[in-house]
């Protein structure tokens, strides 16, 4: 497998995709060593509250980020040899997603008002700042020019400091305010320093802001974003649904399982999909009957990984939970199940187990679905699936 990957992607691209692993191993594993301690420190109903409240600001963030990790990557790749174009896109990025930051903070004005919401304001809100990370880390940047080595390393020191302030902050379930504020600082630093960065190392400034050329990347990334925001729906509704229909118990016993399996994702398939999608963009513009045979080989040599992986979470599912509190004994079903598909019925009838059964039904419709669209605009362009 080693060698498939090495004649597939180029040198930089494998150093990209090392560099991203970095980024998502700082994003999800290095919590993922807290979650532990803070399941058993905090218990499952103080855990369950602050997985809903990163939720709920889970959504206002995919609204803040609209696609531009997609979007803004592939512009910046294309016209990644004119710095001009690169500032303006930087620039105006920026800029958007600022305004759809105080947007979104209005929303989250709004729902406070709410008996709901209201008793835990103060947590939506701490949550709530990790979205001024989201709006300055330019990550999209990096991705775009293939130098994402510092914002790497950078943010995996960030949250090796989350991680470690985790253990030596929070000591008895009355923290759990301090859990996702520290969370939400470290994003906050990280936005600040990888701001930095780009100024100062990649050149790039900020230009006069065009309305026109800002409403312009903003209709480019709304296909992106109504996408990111299906699959951000059908994998964190069901915790959203649960807050909503059971206890605060239960949803931490499925979040549990939930950042298990997203840890693994985000640590195996993100990396190769952030860092290959600029190299295949540039590719399918250039070469496209080449283009799609690399394609087609790295989605084989991928879906294997993964399949070997899901086959060692099912297996080890019971020690893996453990590792989380016997509280939690109850999150090891769901964790070998795992979607949303009739959440809405099924969460009041059926508790967690029904959330796993849907996610699990909803993913092989989703993979089935884009499998064949994929072939069928392929086949339509002229790109044979075998050349």
């Amino acid at each position: 497998m080693r060698a498939m990957a090495r004649r597939l992607l180029s040198v930089s691209v494998v150093r990209n995709m090392a560099f991203v692993a970095v980024t998502q191993i700082g994003n999800y594993a290095l919590p993922l060593i807290a979650i532990p301690y803070l399941t058993r420190t905090l218990g499952p109903e103080h855990f369950g509250l602050i997985s809903f409240a990163q939720v709920l600001t889970g959504y206002l963030t995919i609204f803040i980020n609209y696609g531009f990790e997609m979007t803004a990557t592939r512009e910046i790749s294309i016209h990644h040899d004119s710095p001009a174009v690169v500032s303006a896109i930087f620039s105006h990025v920026l800029f958007i997603k600022s305004l759809l930051f105080i947007l979104a903070t209005a929303v989250l004005g709004g729902l406070l008002l709410v008996n709901r919401f209201r008793a835990d304001s103060l947590l939506y809100l701490t949550t709530h700042m990790v979205n001024i990370g989201m709006v300055l880390f330019p990550m999209w940047l990096f991705q775009g020019l293939e130098k994402a080595k510092l914002a790497a390393v950078l943010n995996f020191c960030v949250k090796l400091l989350f991680t470690a302030g985790t253990f030596i902050i929070i000591k008895q379930p009355a923290d759990y305010l301090r859990s996702n504020f520290l969370l939400s600082a470290s994003q906050v630093l990280v936005g600040i320093i990888s701001l930095f960065i780009a100024i100062r190392f990649l050149k790039v400034s900020f230009t006069k802001i065009s309305w026109q050329y800002a409403w312009k990347l903003f209709k480019d990334g709304f296909w992106v974003f109504c996408s990111t925001a299906i699959v951000l729906t059908y994998t964190t509704a069901n915790i959203f649904l649960l807050g909503l229909y059971a206890s605060k118990s239960e949803v931490g016993y499925f979040n549990v399982a939930y950042k298990i399996i997203f840890a693994v994702h985000a640590i195996v398939v993100v990396p190769v999909n952030l860092a290959f999608f600029p190299f295949i963009t540039k590719r399918f513009h250039a070469e496209p009957k080449k283009a799609r045979l690399q394609f087609n080989k790295a989605v084989y040599f991928l879906l294997a990984a993964t399949l070997v992986i899901a086959l060692g979470l099912f297996i080890f599912a019971r020690p893996i939970v453990l590792i989380f509190g016997k509280e939690y004994i109850a999150t090891e079903p769901i964790l070998k199940t795992l979607s949303i598909g009739m959440n809405c019925w099924l969460i009041p009838r059926y508790g967690t187990y029904s959330v796993a059964w849907a996610w699990v039904i909803t993913e092989s419709v989703i993979f089935t679905s884009c499998s064949l669209i994929f072939r069928y605009k392929v086949r339509k362009r002229g790109w044979a699936i075998g050349e």
